[in-house]
């Protein structure tokens, strides 16, 4: 049996894992396929329009969707990569909170190259994989399944990346 953390650690891990994705994400200059995906959406006239333009990225649509649907607000990349933080923290604040790993597994895990890096800072749809892959491990932890959340949560994820599929 783990020893439980205390109760302020995961609420510092977050604080430090925001204040770096922060600093990450106000340094990082939005490579060519983030960029690309970005001005897709703010230089479609519709969301027809736009999924008919993006066909060809070689992803499921659901990252796109997203994407259109904030530049209808904003044709600032920089909201994009707050709403990519966002997802990022939800994400390791569930992580953090359900998983059943012990306090040195999780900060390696959330510290680490893909999760603060690759899946955080670079503005692609592996962000939101991770978020739905845990909340889907939670779904299916709980003593009652709820099935039709399951199979949302699987149907999301068939339409974010072709990675999901498996």
């Amino acid at each position: 049996m783990m020893k439980n953390s205390p109760v302020w650690l995961n609420p510092l891990l977050l604080i430090l894992f925001a204040t770096l994705s922060y600093i990450g994400i106000i340094h990082h200059e939005l490579c060519l396929d983030e960029a690309n995906e970005w001005l897709m959406a703010v230089n479609s006239h519709s969301l027809v329009e736009h999924l008919h333009n993006a066909r060809f990225t070689g992803h499921p649509p659901l990252w796109s969707i997203m994407l259109f649907i904030l530049s209808r607000f904003t044709s600032d990349p920089f909201y994009m990569q707050l709403l990519h933080l966002g997802i990022s923290l939800i994400a390791t604040w569930l992580f953090l909170k359900y998983s059943p790993f012990s306090t040195l597994v999780k900060v390696c895990t959330i510290f680490g190259y893909y999760f603060l890096f690759e899946y955080n800072l670079i503005n692609r749809s592996y962000n939101i994989t991770w978020l739905l892959l845990i909340i889907f491990c939670i779904l299916f932890n709980r003593e009652k399944r709820n099935y039709l959340l399951l199979t949302l949560t699987l149907v999301l994820l068939a339409n974010i990346h072709a990675f999901s599929w498996l």
